[in-house]
């Protein structure tokens, strides 16, 4: 039986994405010529195949059929396949008789060195609704004016009447509101920028709730005007009273920036109340909180937890919890300075987002990890895996497995009987870390997390770069729950 999976591709294949002025900006990732690949990973024991269909919203185009071993893993570049035109724009389906986690990876066509990189989960068909929200959009705001692109699809067989709502920060009521007509399978994609929405005006930082006459996604990419970092996170068609967010920093001294998180909260179905709790890494001791935040429906606040009281050079967790009403997350991260790394002159530019979660999962799939024993040569995966299960972890471990499928190294035991996670507790892996896989040299394919508490897990992937005013890129995705 086949398993579709669905992608909202957001920017067009090989098309240089330009203001609307045409004027050139240099060290722009908002300028760049973007190409992009989907990455896949058989998460199974079984043999199968797999077929990518294009739709542009005129006409498809099909990949030819893709064999897919057990637990292999590995990417279509979209410009490889011969029938999907130059400069296409839209969205895909993915249709397998083997379960496939995927993710959906960017970064500069000529300049991939010198620019952040993307990615963003694709959507299961149950993950689609006739509702579906963005926490966070923004009109050149932000550090480094970020602009969004939102690409909307349409998964339903028959044409779909959406309308987008714009909320400014912290408004109760929509600021904007347009309808679009999406035709099947196809994909709306607008960026932020456009004239269109030149009422908002620039510095508008709000979010997006979209509704729909049939079944919808959304992802959104965020890059920047001035600068060369970019990120991407996928939406949601329904929220939670309780998020959790594996990784949470203030100020946090690393080697190649001062690290602080930033939430984007948006409220649904009418409205929220929400309370923040913060906790060490280490002791799971309350580090900072806040209590009684109102959202307005659709709304959204933003909020970072050196402003709820947790000390600088703090690294941990947090619990958002709306004590009534559901909501939405979104997390960034932002290093700035030269943090630790000795040089006065070094920045960084890392800038990463990434959906906030609330039910976990206990068998977790990612599909892309990468390890280059230089860092600068390449990107390197630093995992965590935080218990939002109701006892302590007693059996977690993360098994590596090589893109033809075999097992890599040694599996990375992070919990055990005589060493359990405690709930709210994180543990982290990655591929040379002392009594994990042990795996030698470079890396690259996936893992997969097991346990027996439900975990949340997200993956930082991480690069130093020389030669540019940026030292470091980074960007996160958040582990694919799967059943096997």
């Amino acid at each position: 039986m086949k398993k579709a999976f669905y992608l909202s591709f957001i920017l067009a294949l090989l098309v240089l994405l330009v203001y609307p002025s045409g004027e050139a900006r240099a060290q722009s990732s908002f300028n760049l010529t973007w190409t992009s690949e989907i990455v896949y990973f058989n998460t199974s024991g079984d043999t199968g195949n797999m077929t990518v269909t294009f739709y542009d919203g005129a006409a498809s185009y099909s990949s030819n059929p893709i064999a897919v071993d057990p637990h292999q893993s590995g990417s279509l570049l979209i410009g490889s396949v011969s029938t999907v035109p130059v400069g296409f724009a839209g969205s895909a389906v993915i249709s397998s008789d083997v379960p496939v986690a995927a993710t959906y990876l960017q970064f500069g066509y000529t300049d991939r060195n010198k620019y952040s990189e993307m990615i963003y989960n694709s959507f299961k068909a149950n993950q689609a609704g006739t509702t579906f929200y963005v926490p966070t959009v923004l009109r050149r705001a932000f550090l480094g004016n970020f602009v969004s692109t939102v690409g909307v699809q349409n998964i339903d067989g028959s044409q779909n009447i959406a309308n987008l709502l714009f909320y400014r920060v912290d408004e109760t009521v929509p600021t904007l509101t347009q309808t679009v007509t999406i035709t099947a399978q196809a994909s709306y994609v607008f960026t932020m920028s456009n004239p269109a929405l030149a009422s908002l005006g620039n510095g508008f930082s709000g979010s997006l709730k979209i509704t729909s006459t049939g079944n919808i996604i959304a992802a959104s990419e965020e890059t920047q005007e001035s600068g060369r970092s970019a990120y991407a996170f996928e939406g949601v068609s329904g929220g939670a009273s309780i998020v959790y967010v594996p990784t949470m920093l203030c100020n946090w001294v690393g080697d190649n920036g001062t690290f602080t998180s930033y939430y984007a909260i948006q409220a649904i179905g009418g409205g929220a109340t929400v309370n923040f709790q913060h906790l060490d890494r280490d002791t799971g001791a309350t580090l900072g909180t806040e209590t009684g935040v109102n959202i307005a429906d659709g709304a959204k606040v933003s909020k970072n937890p050196c402003e709820q009281g947790v000390p600088n050079d703090s690294i941990g967790s947090s619990v958002i919890q709306a004590t009534s009403g559901q909501i939405v997350v979104i997390v960034k991260v932002v290093a700035v300075g030269p943090g630790a790394c000795g040089n006065a002159s070094c920045q960084s530019g890392t800038r990463t987002a990434y959906l906030g979660e609330s039910s976990g999962a206990r068998n977790v799939a990612l599909p892309l990890v990468r390890w280059n024993t230089d860092p600068a040569a390449g990107f390197r995966s630093f995992i965590a895996v935080m218990n939002i299960g109701g006892a302590p972890a007693t059996d977690i471990v993360a098994t590596y497995y090589n893109p033809n499928g075999t097992v890599a190294g040694t599996p990375h035991i992070l919990a055990s009987v005589a060493n359990p996670l405690a709930h709210l507790q994180k543990a982290n892996t990655w591929t040379t870390i002392a009594g994990g896989p042990g795996i030698v040299g470079d890396f690259v394919g996936a893992v997969i997390i097991t346990s027996d508490q439900n975990v949340l897990v997200t993956v930082r992937n991480q690069k130093n770069v020389t030669g540019i005013e940026v030292i470091q890129f980074g960007e996160d995705y958040v582990g694919i729950p799967f059943t096997p």
